[in-house]
């Protein structure tokens, strides 16, 4: 499952694209966590492909977490985020 889950690009500016992978996905939740572990953004989607708006978080590197509808993690990804 998170296997076919992909986000570009990165590092990223203002904005990555969420690919699921799968038309049929149901919703995901993707929370984007900074270095001190605090949460920063939530976004909750099923769409096959979607865009994340980043612009107003700081240049750094983030934790991107995406969750199925049971909460659990299925996919993991470190963005850097750049000017």
């Amino acid at each position: 499952e998170g296997d076919q889950i992909s986000i570009f690009p990165n590092p990223a500016k203002s904005e990555i694209s969420l690919d699921l992978g799968n038309p049929n996905a149901n919703s995901v939740l993707v929370v984007i966590i900074d270095s001190q572990g605090k949460e920063v953004k939530r976004i909750t989607t099923n769409n096959h492909h979607s865009q994340i708006n980043l612009s107003e978080l700081s240049i750094g590197t983030y934790l991107v977490s995406i969750r199925n509808s049971k909460d659990q993690v299925i996919k993991t990804v470190r963005l850097n985020k750049q000017n």
